[in-house]
């Protein structure tokens, strides 16, 4: 229970930051969703901070494209947001039609624009911009750049920054193909692993492997 008002159904998602839980409120009988922040966040001022951020921002906007936050509170010292259930998923649909006909997908594209931009009215630019610096600043991908691209530039072939910008460009294609077939790989594979049957096969694989674990450490101990 949540609040004392909604009750879990089922785990429908999880991030880094949260997990996303199917609830049914216990007043009204609706199914509700609600975001819970992980347990390593609660004492984490900075995650804190940005979870009643990305609510407040929320709470904010009035769009039919966007998920609607109802209403946010502390149970237990356990931060949560009751947000609209919305059923279905975009890999769902895929997964009972197949590949999407173009039109389609300018459709649901066009859809998760006009929600992005009533996000950034009602104050969602802030975050938008803070994400794009953390990645721009990001010392890893800096290094990357500086220790990687300056080796395929040649200064007799013309403009060094035009080179520069070309060959990130492609290397960012490059990234968009491989990445893209590992993420809906990985997908799959959640997917996969999230059902019961599976969980249940790990769960004894693992349980296996840490009793012969045990088992091996005190065989040692005693000789």
């Amino acid at each position: 229970a949540f609040g004392g008002n909604t009750f879990q159904v089922a785990n429908i998602g999880s991030g880094g930051q949260a997990i996303v839980y199917k609830c049914r409120d216990s007043k009204t009988g609706e199914i509700v969703a609600v975001k819970a922040l992980r347990a390593q966040g609660q004492m984490d001022a900075a995650r804190l901070e940005r979870f009643h951020r990305e609510i407040e921002i929320g709470s904010a906007i009035r769009h039919q494209n966007v998920v609607r936050i109802l209403e946010q509170g502390t149970d237990d010292d356990l931060h949560v947001a009751v947000m609209e259930y919305v059923s279905g998923s975009l890999s769902e649909l895929m997964d009972e039609n197949g590949a999407l006909e173009p039109i389609r997908a300018l459709e649901i594209a066009a859809d998760s624009a006009r929600g992005l931009a009533a996000a950034l009215a009602a104050g969602g630019a802030r975050a938008c911009r803070e994400a794009a610096l953390c990645n721009i600043l990001n010392p890893k991908v800096i290094l990357w750049f500086l220790a990687l691209l300056p080796n395929f530039v040649n200064p007799e072939a013309g403009d060094v920054i035009a080179q520069l910008i070309a060959l990130s460009a492609l290397l960012i294609a490059l990234n968009i193909l491989w990445q893209a077939p590992m993420a809906l790989a990985a997908d799959g594979v959640r997917r996969w692993l999230g059902r019961p049957e599976t969980m249940h096969a790990v769960n004894r694989v693992s349980g296996v492997i840490l009793l012969g674990m045990a088992a091996l450490m005190l065989g040692q101990h005693l000789l």
